[in-house]
């Protein structure tokens, strides 16, 4: 299995948080399309005492979707896994929705509030569950899986949340990990009953016009789902659906004969069209263009009736493969459906890339888990630019969402050097080892422990709480060298941002004394009720102008103090 050699080479996340957690991290990475999974296995991973089943859990705000996990990984070969780890869930959903909240450890418990909340808020429109394992998939777990589901939906009472159920076992995580290639998944034949309206050929690849029911549409995506969008320049990006169009979905069920006239309409890719009198057979499917479209059809309740919504679909024959990924390529350009490709086209984004190069990084402009590796990419820069910006709270929103809103893109981006985003990219990477080594130093229970230590891992657990520190440290960062920086222009100097002096961990290394500096004095500022502090917007300057007078403090009487900050000094200028 490729997917599982892949895995294999994840030599940091496996030693930092064993085999077994690690590859549950992985999988759900591979299966959501998320690259950063150090932060997503402190923000979600939950595997530890008194976590009563829940192994994993995330709450997808701007999606509204909860992923409730269950892992387990094995050495050996086995052709199916253990059907007990996934009735395992029955207990984990039971205890996500009644179970005392005292009676998590206290990692899950913020977790725990947060999907409960947005369920009882009615946030939450689909829930996930997941079993991800490095075995063969089964009737057995599939079986304990629907029996989870069914305890879930009795659990919910009259709440209209989706409920599904999903084995990531070796097929599966297989098949994302080879439909990152843009593939056709979707292989047997499919039964399209409308005749082809009008046709075009050039040779490599033919095309015909139809027209479409938005009935049998919904059929299809009801019988394929996810898989229906394999063939993506964007690769997989799993069976999760961002929030109904509401756009699409009036219009569908309020004036459904206009429906043709006010949508774009589909694109398929197949392999072969045949044309019938009646029907038109379709030798496997990709839906490359108009996902939400399909997805807005697909959510519509099966009591309506979609039998006059018509909808243009464009079917695209060809079995050439660099073909196929320019169809795919260049069928990608509507900027709401494609917004991540299409930033990466972007001039800033080549300029940036450009800049990087002199200075001899590499400055990756696609999106995708593949590219995960990358610490310095579009992807990773555009949360800690807005947070350095002050805009914490647009940082904690999805990529999706902030890709997808172009005044956001233009406020991370826009006036931006690559200094600036190197600056900001490690800044980020600075307080993920801080938290981390700050997990591990206090539930090691060592005596060395303080209570600073503590108030520290309580405030960086908060997940909405890191991008709210990176906005305190670059203001606090401002008013100590108001002289050489503005908050959101801060950036390494030439000197240390050139490659062949600093690499980029090094530079992480070296911002880790100040920030250091600065957390105790952050948290103490924060105390009990942080929030409220959160959900303050002046609390930002209120905080950073407290961090300047201690440190201008402790630094007319520590010379180690002085040093630091003279070093910091040295360091940062505006970009």
């Amino acid at each position: 299995m490729q997917y599982y050699e892949k895995f294999k080479t994840e030599i940091g996340l496996i030693s930092r948080y064993s085999a077994d957690k690690a590859f549950l991290v992985w999988a759900m990475g591979l299966y959501l399309d998320i690259q950063d999974l150090e932060s997503m296995a402190d923000d979600n991973l939950t595997d530890n005492w008194d976590d009563h089943g829940i192994d994993f859990l995330r709450y997808d705000e701007d999606a509204g979707v909860l992923y409730l996990a269950q892992g387990y990984h094995t050495n050996k070969v086995k052709q199916s896994a253990p059907a007990s780890k996934a009735a395992d869930l029955n207990a984990a959903c039971a205890w996500l929705m009644n179970g005392e909240i005292e009676r998590f450890n206290p990692e899950i418990r913020r977790n725990i509030i947060e999907a409960r909340t947005a369920i009882l808020n009615d946030d939450v429109q689909m829930i996930t569950l997941v079993y991800a394992h490095n075995c063969g998939e089964s009737v057995e777990v599939h079986q304990e899986l629907e029996m989870a589901k069914q305890t879930l939906i009795s659990l919910l009472g009259e709440r209209q949340i989706e409920v599904v159920c999903i084995e990531l076992g070796n097929e599966s995580l297989e098949r994302i990990f080879q439909n990152q290639a843009a593939n056709i998944i979707v292989t047997e034949d499919i039964e399209c009953p409308f005749q082809v309206k009008y046709t075009e050929e050039a040779g490599i690849w033919k095309a015909a016009i139809l027209s479409i029911t938005g009935q049998w549409l919904r059929e299809l995506y009801n019988r394929y789902a996810g898989d229906l969008f394999s063939a993506n320049y964007r690769g997989f990006l799993g069976n999760s659906r961002q929030r109904i169009n509401n756009g699409i979905k009036a219009t569908a069920e309020r004036a459904p004969k206009n429906f043709w006239a006010f949508n774009n309409g589909i694109t398929i890719l197949t392999t072969h069209i045949q044309q019938k009198p009646e029907k038109t057979t379709l030798s496997g499917m990709a839906i490359i263009n108009g996902a939400q479209t399909t997805g807005s059809i697909g959510a519509i309740p099966l009591t309506v009736d979609l039998s006059e919504v018509n909808i243009l679909a464009r079917v695209i024959e060809c079995s050439d493969y660099e073909t196929i990924n320019s169809i795919v390529k260049f069928n990608n350009t509507q900027n709401k459906i494609t917004a991540w490709d299409t930033f990466s086209n972007d001039p800033i984004q080549i300029q940036l890339q450009n800049e990087f190069r002199l200075f001899g990084h590499e400055y990756n402009i696609k999106r995708g888990f593949s590219n995960r590796e990358s610490m310095l990419s579009v992807e990773a820069a555009l949360q800690p630019l807005l947070a350095i910006s002050g805009k914490y709270k647009d940082a904690n929103r999805s990529k999706t969402y902030l890709f997808e809103s172009r005044s956001l893109y233009t406020e991370a981006f826009e006036h931006r050097g690559a200094r600036n985003l190197l600056f900001a990219c490690c800044l980020n990477t600075c307080l993920q080892v801080i938290k981390s080594e700050n997990k591990e130093l206090v539930e090691s229970g060592s005596s060395e422990v303080s209570e600073t230590d503590k108030q520290i891992r309580n405030v960086l657990a908060v997940i909405k709480f890191k991008y709210y520190i990176i906005s305190i440290i670059a203001e606090s960062l401002h008013k100590l060298f108001s002289s050489l920086i503005e908050t959101k222009r801060i950036s390494f100097t030439p000197d240390y941002a050139k490659s062949v002096a600093y690499d980029y961990n090094t530079l992480v290394n070296m911002l880790k004394p100040i920030v250091s500096l600065m957390l105790p004095i952050v948290v103490k500022e924060l105390g009990d009720d942080f929030y409220s502090k959160y959900n303050d917007a002046t609390s930002v300057d209120a905080i950073a102008s407290n961090v300047e007078t201690s440190l201008n403090s402790l630094k007319a009487i520590s010379s180690e103090v002085q040093t630091k900050l003279l070093e910091m000094a040295n360091m940062v200028c505006n970009g």
